[in-house]
């Protein structure tokens, strides 16, 4: 997937592709300079990355580089998470954080993707930022936590 912008205006552009991660093919949206500061949004059940585009071009707005996914075999993505708890959701995120190149990410999700976002904050120490919403506890039972608490929740 092209992140490079071409042309006048190409910042403001959506650009869509595809990246594979795994056993998944994640349908990726992105706006924004491609080395601006990252924002990756994850969506809801049942919602896709659609639910995320004005806020995206917002955040383009701001300065940001907005990218969004539907989740493993949701919305254009194929593919599951391997047991489709949000451990397994957030080691897909992980693989398409890496395939990106994103550094200073900032991950936002509500919902499912709110979920997913705690099992990444609780997994991986590579997001500057962890952004939760529309979660009554992350910790329900269907989600697997690993034991240790990260720092910054301590």
């Amino acid at each position: 997937m092209s992140t490079t912008p071409r042309g006048a205006g190409a910042a403001k552009t959506v650009r869509n592709g595809s990246v594979t991660v795994g056993r998944s093919r994640l349908h990726v949206a992105e706006i924004g300079l491609a080395a601006a500061p990252a924002v990756l949004f994850l969506h809801g059940w049942p919602q896709s990355a659609d639910a995320w585009l004005p806020v995206m071009h917002r955040a383009a707005d701001a300065g940001f580089r907005g990218v969004v996914i539907d989740l493993p075999g949701i919305g254009r993505s194929t593919g599951a998470a391997t047991d489709s708890s949000t451990n397994a959701i957030a080691e897909v995120v992980h693989g398409l954080v890496a395939a990106l190149g994103l550094e200073d990410v900032t991950v936002v999700g509500h919902d499912l993707g709110g979920m997913t976002a705690y099992a990444y904050l609780r997994r991986f120490d590579d997001a500057a930022r962890v952004v939760i919403m529309d979660v009554v506890n992350p910790g329900l039972p269907g989600t697997t936590m690993p034991g240790r608490t990260p720092r910054r929740l301590r």
